[in-house]
C-alpha cells in the first residue's frame, strides 16, 4: 500500500473516532467490523477466524492455545472461573498466562478491561526457505565487493582496542537464545574454555538448558546456528590456525565472557512462544547479563516475547535482537527486533561500506524508528558445529575449582569450603558410534572448524560482544546508559536512520563515552552460578571394564548382557531414541541398534490430559555430581517441571552393574559383578502448589509410547537412502505390542525384523511397568489415533474420554497401523495443597538370539533393577527456583523468592537454608550479608517457600543467590550432599547509587530519533504526511516535563504521549476485520481507549517521564513545501 494511503487512513480512523462516539456495542458482529474497537487480537486468530467464514461458523468445540497478557496493575483473580477459558500456566516475566480458549470466545474475552493482548502461541518457523535463503543470497553477491577478503570485524568495530586494554569481557554472562550451542563437538575448540588448554579448569559455559521437549541434548546443535553466533560474540579463536596457537584470527568479539546455552528453537527452526517465555525467565535466573537473539520471527511490538524482553530490560538486563533478513523493504522489522528497550540491530555490508541489502528496515508497527545500530554482518566467520565427537563428552571440567570461590558465599556462616568438590565430578566419557548424528552445514564451511555466514543475527552477536566489553569495564551502566553510550558514538553512515540506525558501532569510542561519565571501575566479581552436568543422554555402560571374574578368569561375554543402552531422555521425560551398542571390545558382538520410543507422559485431571511437554522447566534435566556411585556404578538424573502451580519431580536412576557380596563381621564387602543391567527406573514425584490451594481432584497418570523398533531396518541411517522420511513413518508397522497380566508390562516387539546383523543379537524387546502403582487399565491403538484422542480429550467443549476408554482392549490392524499403546495409572483422588504424591517406573530394552530369547533377557533385567540392585541413600536438596533482579540502586530494599525442595530419598538433618550477598571490599576482604532459616529436619519431598528483603548499603558488584547447607551437629564439618550443585542459585547484582544516576542524568539523556525528516517518512511536497515515534532514553523518572513544539513545527506538526494503539486501530481495517459474528452480546467495553485528534497537542505535559516513553509525532506537508 502506497504510504500515503496508508497514513491518511490511519489519520481518518483517528479523526472519526473523536467524531462518532460508541455507545453499547450490541454483538461481536459489530466489534468485528468496527474498526474503532481496540482490538488486542493477534491477527492470525483474526485469519482463523476469517478462513472459518466468521464466527457463526465456529463451533463451542474449536479451541485455541493462547497467551494473555494482562495490563500491570491487574491480578489473575476471576479468570479461573471463566468458562471458556482454561489456564494452563503463569509467567512471571509478564503478568500474564497461557491458556485454552474456545475460539468463538475470543472477542468476548478481549472486551475485559483487565486484558492487554490476546496471542495465539502457535510454531514460528525461523528457518527461512531455500527461496528465502537464495534471495538473501542473491543480495549479498548483488552488493558484495570482494566477498573473499576476511572481513575483521573486531579490528572494524574497535574491539581490539580494548583488548589491548586488558578488556575481554570477563566475569560478563551472554545467554545465547538460539539452536544451542555445540559443546560436545567444541572439545578443544573456541567454546569449550577461557585459555584452551583442556588441562585447566576453566569452562566458558555456565549452564545450559533446552525448552525444546523433542531435543534434550543441551549440549548439541543439529542447525550449527547458535554455535556460530555464540562464536562471534564470545568466541577464542583458539583453532584459528593449528600451526600456530598464537593466532585468534577468528576469535569473537568478548572470547572472555562466559555464555548460558538457551535453547529454545529445534532443529527444524520452530520454537512457541512459550519456548522463548520460559527460555528469558530461566536465563534471568541463572546469572545472564545479556540476552542474545539471533533470529527473528513474525510478531509485533507488543506480543508476547516482546514484552518479556521490555520486563527483562526493567529487570535489569541488556537485551539484543536482529532486526531481521527481510530487507531492502521498510517496515520490515519483525520480532523481538520490534521489542521497547532491547537494543535492535542492522547489518552492515564492510565490503560495501554500507547497510546490508538484506538488513530489515524500519519503522516498526509503532512507528519506531529502528534499528537502533548496524554491526559488521556480511561474511562473518565463526566457528561451526560438530555435534557429538568422541574425544570426550566431560562437560564440566573445572566445575570443582569454580565452587571452591563460593567458600566466600558460605564459609562465613559455617566455617566451610569445597576445595575438594573438582574429585566428586569425574564425568565418565560417553562413546558413541561414529557419524550417528550428521554434520550441520550452517552458512558456507571454510574447513573443519569453521564457517562463513551473513545476516542481522550475526550482526547482533557483534553487538552482543560489544556490550560484553562494556559492562565488565563499566558494570554499573544500565541498560539504557549502554544503548546511549554506542548509540551517541557510533559512526553514521547515510543518515537513513530507519535503515542504519544511528550508525556503525564503535566499542572502543563507546568506551571512551562512559569512561568520561565513571572513570576506573575495578569491581572484583565473585563466582556465579555453574552449569548442572547432563549430556542429554542416560547411559548404561561397562564403566569398569568388567572382563574378568573375581577369580581372574576371562569372562564368557555371551554369558551376560554384554550391551550398553544410551537413551536421549529430556526435562519433560520424552524419549527420542535407544541406542543400544557393543558393550565390549570383541568385535564379533560390534552393533548398533536404534529404536525410538517417542513417549509422553501426562497427568490426566481436570477432565483432560496435561502432557509434560505442555510444562515449564523449572530445573533443568541434569546428572547428580558423584558419578557412578557404590560398587555398581549408581547415577542419578533430576529435573522439575512445573505448570501452574503443580510440580513434578522427575527422577531417573541407572545401574551398571549388579554385584555379589560377602558378609564380614556384619559388612556387607563387594565380591565380584553378576551381569549387566541396561535400563532405569523413573520416578515422578507431584507436588501441588497451585495459587487458588484448591485440592486437584481425581489426578492420574497415562503413560503412551508409539515404541517404533528398529529405525536401522528402514534404511534411515543409509546417506543413500532417498525415501528417508516414509521409511521412518513406516518404521512401526511390523512392530507387535503386547501386554503381560502377571507383571503389568507392556511390552513391543519387532517380528519382522530385516536389518541384516552379523551378531547374535537379533532381536529387541522394549518394555515398561510400575514399580508403584496398578495398571487402572490400558489401550493398544493406531499410535496417532489413540495419541490425538488423548490430547483432545476435555478440551474446552470437546467431551472426555469415555470411561471405558482403557479397557484393555487392542485396536488396531496389524501390518496397516503403526501401533502405540497408552497405560492409565491413579495417583490421588484429592492431592491437596502442599501435598506431595508420586509414581515409579521400570524401562528396559531386552536382547537375544530369538524373540523368547529377548523377552526373558527384558524381564531379567527389569527384575534386578526391581529387586537386586543396592537401594543407595540420597541426600539432595534442591534450590529450584529463585526471583532476581540484575540491577538495584543503593539503600533501597531488594526482594528475592525461593522454592526448594528435597528430591532425594532420606530426610537431611540440622539444614541452614540461607539467603547471602556478597562482595568483594576495596581491601579485598569478602563482605557478607546473611539471612538464616534453620531446618532441624528437612524431609523427603517436603518443600519451603521463601522470601527474603536485603538494603544494599554500598554501591558495587554483589553475588546474591540461596544456598542450602547440612551440617553436623556440632557445626564445624559441612556435609556435602551427593549433589551439591543443586544446593545453590545465584547471579550477580550490580548495585548503583541513585543519586550518581541522578547527576548524569541531564548529560545522558537522549531521544530517538534525532530528526524527523527520514525515510520512508521524507515530506517533499503539499499533502505528504509523516507519522514518528520519539522514544525517550532517560536513565531515571523524570518528574514535570513538559514538551513543546516550536518555530515552524508548531504549524505542521502535532504529537501525543506515547501514541494510539497503532497496532490495533490499524489492524482491522488492513486485514478487512474479522468475520460474521455469532450472535453474541457484548457489553460496550473499549470506548475509553478510542483516540481522537483532541488528544494531539503542540505542548504537552507528563508527571513522571519513564524510560522508553514515547513521543507520537504526526507530520504535514504545508502548501508551499520545499524538498526536506
Amino acid at each position: 500500500m502506497n504510504r500515503k494511503i496508508y497514513a491518511s487512513l490511519f489519520l481518518s480512523l483517528i479523526l472519526l473516532s473523536g467524531i462518532y462516539r460508541i455507545g453499547e456495542v450490541s454483538s461481536i458482529a459489530s466489534m468485528e467490523d468496527n474498526v474503532f474497537f481496540k482490538d488486542k487480537i493477534d491477527p492470525k486468530i483474526k485469519d482463523i477466524i476469517q478462513d472459518r467464514g466468521g464466527m457463526k461458523n465456529i463451533s463451542n468445540s474449536e479451541t485455541i492455545m493462547v497467551i494473555v497478557s494482562l495490563s500491570d496493575n491487574y491480578a489473575m483473580d476471576g479468570f479461573y472461573e471463566v468458562e471458556y477459558l482454561q489456564i494452563l500456566d503463569i509467567y512471571s516475566i509478564i503478568n500474564g498466562f497461557l491458556a485454552i480458549l474456545q475460539l468463538n470466545r475470543v472477542y468476548i474475552l478481549a472486551k475485559n478491561t483487565k486484558i492487554e493482548s490476546i496471542w495465539l502461541d502457535h510454531a514460528e518457523n525461523s528457518i527461512p526457505s531455500e527461496e528465502e535463503k537464495n534471495n538473501v543470497l542473491n543480495f549479498i553477491e548483488s552488493s558484495n565487493g570482494d566477498a573473499s577478503e576476511f572481513v575483521n570485524f573486531t579490528k572494524e568495530i574497535g574491539a581490539v582496542d580494548l583488548w589491548a586494554r586488558g578488556i575481554n569481557g570477563s566475569g560478563v554472562v551472554i545467554a545465547v537464545m538460539d539452536s544451542g550451542v555445540d559443546l560436545t563437538g567444541q572439545i578443544g575448540g573456541d567454546l569449550d574454555d577461557f585459555d584452551d588448554d583442556l588441562g585447566t579448569t576453566d569452562p566458558k559455559f555456565v549452564g545450559a538448558v533446552s525448552m525444546v521437549p523433542e531435543e534434550p541434548l543441551y549440549y548439541t546443535d543439529f542447525t550449527g546456528r547458535g554455535t556460530f553466533h555464540a562464536g562471534i560474540a564470545c568466541g577464542t579463536g583458539h583453532l584459528s590456525n593449528s600451526s600456530n596457537p598464537n593466532n585468534k584470527t577468528y576469535a569473537g568479539v568478548a572470547p572472555g565472557a562466559s555464555f548460558l546455552n538457551v535453547k529454545i528453537y529445534d532443529s527444524i527452526g520452530l520454537t512457541y512462544w512459550s519456548f522463548m517465555i520460559s527460555g528469558i525467565e530461566w536465563a534471568i535466573q541463572h546469572s545472564a547479563d545479556i540476552l542474545l537473539f539471533c533470529t527473528s520471527i513474525l510478531g509485533a511490538y507488543v506480543d508476547p516475547i516482546s514484552i518479556a524482553i521490555t520486563n527483562a530490560v526493567r529487570k535489569g538486563l541488556v537485551v539484543v535482537t536482529p532486526t531481521g533478513d527481510d530487507g531492502p523493504s521498510y517496515m520490515s522489522v519483525t520480532t523481538p527486533g520490534q521489542a521497547l528497550g532491547s537494543i535492535s540491530v542492522g547489518a552492515y555490508n564492510s565490503h560495501l561500506g554500507g547497510v546490508a541489502n538484506f538488513s530489515s528496515r524500519g519503522f516498526g508497527l509503532d512507528f519506531r524508528t529502528v534499528p537502533d545500530i548496524m554491526a559488521p554482518g556480511v561474511d562473518l566467520i565463526g566457528p561451526r558445529s560438530r555435534i557429538f565427537t568422541n574425544d570426550s563428552l566431560s562437560l564440566v571440567n573445572g566445575l570443582g575449582d569454580q565452587l571452591s570461590e563460593y567458600s566466600g558465599l558460605i564459609g562465613e556462616l559455617v566455617g566451610g569450603e569445597f576445595d575438594d568438590l573438582e574429585n566428586m565430578i569425574p564425568l565418565e566419557d560417553l562413546s558413541l558410534p561414529d557419524n550417528l548424528f550428521p554434520r550441520p552445514a550452517y552458512g558456507t564451511p571454510i574447513n573443519e572448524n569453521y564457517t562463513k555466514s551473513s545476516g542481522t543475527g550475526a550482526a547482533t552477536a557483534v553487538v552482543a560482544g560489544c556490550l560484553a566489553l562494556l559492562i565488565e569495564a563499566f558494570p554499573l551502566a544500565n541498560p539504557q546508559l549502554l544503548t546511549t553510550a554506542i548509540c551517541n558514538t557510533a559512526y553514521p553512515i547515510s543518515e537513513d536512520l530507519n535503515a542504519e540506525g544511528s550508525g556503525l558501532i564503535n566499542v572502543s569510542a563507546a568506551y571512551d563515552y562512559l569512561h568520561a561519565i565513571f572513570g576506573e571501575e575495578n569491581y572484583e566479581r565473585l563466582a556465579f552460578s555453574v552449569p548442572l552436568p547432563y549430556a542429554g543422554i542416560i547411559s548404561t555402560s561397562n564403566s569398569s571394564q568388567w572382563n574378568e571374574t573375581a577369580l581372574g578368569q576371562s569372562l564368557d561375554m555371551n554369558s551376560i548382557n554384554a550391551y550398553d543402552m544410551n537413551t536421549i531422555f529430556s526435562t519433560q521425560a520424552l524419549m527420542d531414541a535407544v541406542v543400544l551398542t557393543n558393550g565390549t571390545s570383541e568385535e564379533t558382538l560390534d552393533f548398533v541398534q536404534i529404536h525410538t520410543p517417542l513417549n509422553q507422559f501426562g497427568l490426566r485431571y481436570e477432565d483432560r490430559v496435561h502432557w509434560f511437554s505442555e510444562f515449564r522447566v523449572v530445573k533443568e534435566f541434569h546428572q547428580m555430581t558423584t558419578i557412578n556411585l557404590g560398587d555398581e556404578d549408581y547415577n542419578r538424573y533430576i529435573g522439575i517441571l512445573g505448570l501452574n502451580g503443580l510440580y513434578v519431580v522427575v527422577i531417573v536412576e541407572t545401574w551398571n552393574y549388579i554385584a555379589d557380596y560377602i558378609n564380614i563381621a556384619d559388612n556387607e564387602i563387594f565380591y565380584e559383578y553378576l551381569d549387566r543391567v541396561n535400563g532405569f527406573r523413573y520416578e515422578f514425584r507431584f507436588l501441588n502448589l497451585r495459587e487458588d490451594e484448591k485440592p486437584i481432584e481425581d489426578l492420574q497418570l497415562i503413560s503412551y509410547f508409539k515404541a517404533d523398533m528398529f529405525l536401522n531396518e528402514t534404511g534411515a541411517l543409509d546417506t543413500n537412502n532417498t525415501e528417508c522420511l516414509m521409511s521412518i513413518l513406516n518404521v512401526g508397522l511390523d512392530d507387535n505390542i503386547t501386554y503381560d497380566d502377571n507383571t503389568q508390562t507392556m511390552c513391543v516387539a519387532d517380528y519382522n525384523n530385516n536389518t541384516n546383523y552379523s551378531h547374535p543379537y537379533k532381536y529387541a524387546i522394549m518394555g515398561i511397568n510400575s514399580t508403584s502403582d496398578q495398571v487402572s487399565g490400558y489401550r493398544i491403538d493406531d499410535s496417532i489415533d489413540l495419541l490425538g484422542n488423548l490430547t483432545s480429550a476435555g478440551l474446552l467443549n470437546q467431551p472426555a474420554l469415555p470411561e471405558d476408554y482403557f479397557n484393555n482392549g487392542s485396536y488396531y490392524t496389524k501390518g496397516t497401523d503403526d501401533p502405540g499403546f497408552a497405560m492409565l495409572y491413579d495417583i490421588n483422588e484429592s492431592l491437596g495443597y502442599g501435598i506431595w504424591d508420586n509414581h515409579s517406573g521400570i524401562f528396559s530394552m531386552g536382547l537375544g538370539t530369538t524373540l523368547n530369547n529377548a523377552n526373558d533377557t527384558l524381564y531379567e533385567l527389569m527384575g534386578y533393577i526391581d529387586k537386586n540392585v543396592t537401594q543407595y541413600e540420597i541426600k539432595d536438596i534442591v534450590v529450584a527456583s529463585a526471583d532476581f533482579n540484575r540491577m538495584h540502586y543503593e539503600n533501597e530494599v531488594y526482594i528475592s523468592e525461593c522454592l526448594l525442595f528435597n528430591v532425594g530419598n532420606v530426610a537431611v538433618n540440622n539444614c541452614q537454608i540461607a539467603f547471602t550477598a556478597n562482595r568483594y571490599t576495596e581491601n579485598g576482604e569478602i563482605e557478607t550479608f546473611s539471612i538464616l532459616k534453620p531446618v532441624d529436619v528437612f524431609e523427603v519431598s517436603d518443600y519451603y517457600k521463601l522470601v527474603a528483603e536485603w538494603t544494599p548499603q554500598e554501591e558495587g558488584v554483589y553475588l546474591i543467590g540461596w544456598i542450602v547447607i547440612d551440617i553436623s551437629s556440632n557445626y564445624l564439618e559441612v556435609y556435602t550432599e551427593d549433589n551439591i550443585l543443586n544446593n545453590i542459585l545465584s547471579r550477580s547484582v550490580y548495585v548503583v547509587n541513585r543519586n550518581f544516576y541522578q547527576n548524569i542524568l541531564r548529560e545522558t539523556f537522549r531521544a530517538y530519533p534525532h530528526k524527523l525528516d527520514q525515510e520512508p517518512w521524507t515530506i517533499h511536497f503539499p499533502g505528504d504526511i509523516a507519522l514518528f515515534n520519539i522514544s525517550t532514553y532517560n536513565l531515571l523518572d523524570i518528574p514535570n516535563v513538559t514538551v513543546t513544539l516550536d518555530g515552524q513545527g508548531s504549524n505542521y506538526m502535532t504529537m501525543m504521549w506515547n501514541g494510539p494503539d497503532i497496532f490495533s486501530l490499524l489492524g482491522d481495517s488492513l486485514t478487512g476485520g474479522g468475520g460474521e459474528d455469532g450472535g453474541q452480546s457484548g457489553d460496550g467495553g473499549g470506548t475509553e481507549d478510542m483516540m481522537s485528534l483532541l488528544e494531539f497537542n503542540t505542548t504537552l505535559y507528563k508527571e513522571k517521564l519513564q524510560p522508553y516513553d514515547m513521543l507520537f509525532v504526526v507530520g504535514f506537508g504545508p502548501l508551499l513545501c520545499p524538498q526536506g
